[in-house]
């Protein structure tokens, strides 16, 4: 035969199997394959999703370009809104003016502790 005694072996066992001496290793790959079909299967499920906006593209485009439009027309309204209540809450703040009193003529300290000594001599 020319053949080592394992590979004798392994031609026995395969052909006690009913299997070809090609599939000789059982379970090699484990559960690669089917991991491997349902990942390509979702990879197709997304391509379609992506795929699936019916009609033509330059209505598509259109409707596009008309809801982007109203966006930010929008947007716009809102800014000249807040725009206008920033304006409004500024008019209504109360402007705080500093006092301009006159000026206190300069008591003389006698006056001032005579006033002090009255207060404090209540009988």
């Amino acid at each position: 035969h020319g053949q080592t005694y394992i590979e004798d072996l392994r031609w026995k066992v395969t052909q006690a199997r009913g299997g070809s001496a090609q599939h000789r290793t059982t379970m090699a790959r484990g559960n690669q394959r089917e991991m491997s079909r349902e990942k390509n299967l979702a990879k197709q499920q997304a391509k379609l999703k992506s795929q699936s906006k019916g009609g033509d593209p330059e209505k598509r485009n259109a409707n596009d370009k008309a809801a982007l439009q109203a966006k930010v027309a929008k947007k716009a309204e809102m800014k000249k809104q807040q725009e206008a209540e920033a304006a409004r809450a500024e008019a209504n703040k109360p402007v705080v003016r500093k006092k301009t009193g006159k000026k206190k003529e300069a008591d003389n300290l006698d006056d001032l502790l005579s006033a002090g000594l009255a207060k404090g001599k209540k009988k």
